[in-house]
């Protein structure tokens, strides 16, 4: 992780901590495996920003 990554992830994690994060917040995904593991843990990911692939999510 880069230095760029590592302080977007702190001001992410200010952020959920601040509590400014919507409620609720959504993830569409197609429903696996993966999902119903997700959904047991209550696991919660964030792809970097930095590897956004269009000019209006920044």
């Amino acid at each position: 992780m880069n230095s760029n990554e590592e302080e977007l992830k702190v001001t992410l994690k200010k952020a959920v901590d601040k509590g400014n994060m919507p409620n609720p917040l959504y993830k569409y995904r197609s429903f696996n495996q993966r999902s119903l593991q997700i959904l047991k843990k209550g696991e919660i990911w964030f792809s970097s920003p930095l590897k956004f692939n269009d000019p209006i999510d920044w």
